[in-house]
């Protein structure tokens, strides 16, 4: 006898009782809780890189569909309505509009139907392959005149600003149109 254990063979063996358990079954069962501690530690961490992964991606996704936030093309799904051309009142009567939807662009000019493509990065605008169908209008006086001078500006308008539900397109030289939000 040794204390309180006792030392027996078992299989070629030396172990020791002590209350009933052997050193070897508490070894065991020390490796045997020490592996399972382990493997729950790795699941709570894998656990916790996939939540963190998921929460980084989601703040991803959110973050370029939050309302309130500047998105790549400020002008989609809006509509215009111009107010001066160049600096000067449209001729009364007539009416020009712009809507700018999924890169095209389209309206009326003030006597035909106008429509093309157009990009925003930033400020900067840039409207291409403009068309307009061909109806030639005699009333208004000068509405011809004013849609031709307005589809020349917007051809080579290079710049934006938006601010209070207005509108500003700048051309390359300098002119401007002034447009208000469409009601």
């Amino acid at each position: 006898m040794w204390g309180r254990g006792e030392l027996s063979a078992r299989g070629g063996e030396a172990w020791s009782t002590w209350s009933g358990r052997g050193t070897k079954a508490r070894s065991r069962a020390s490796v045997v809780w020490r592996i399972e501690r382990e493997r729950k530690q790795l699941i709570k961490a894998r656990h916790l890189a996939t939540l963190t992964l998921a929460t980084i991606i989601l703040l991803s996704v959110a973050a370029c569909t939050l309302p309130g936030l500047p998105t790549g093309d400020p002008l989609k799904g809006t509509s215009w309505r111009l107010v001066t051309l160049g600096g000067a009142g449209l001729i009364p009567g007539s009416q020009i509009t712009a809507t700018f939807e999924d890169g095209q662009v389209h309206g009326s000019a003030g006597c035909n139907s106008y429509g093309g493509s157009y990009k925003v990065s930033g400020d900067k605008i840039t409207l291409s392959d403009l068309y307009m169908t061909e109806m030639a209008c005699l009333d208004p006086q000068g509405v011809m005149e004013q849609e031709r001078q307005y589809l020349e500006m917007l051809g080579m308008a290079q710049t934006f600003k938006l601010s209070g539900g207005q509108l500003q397109v700048f051309s390359a030289g300098g002119e401007v149109l002034t447009f208000l939000a469409a009601s």
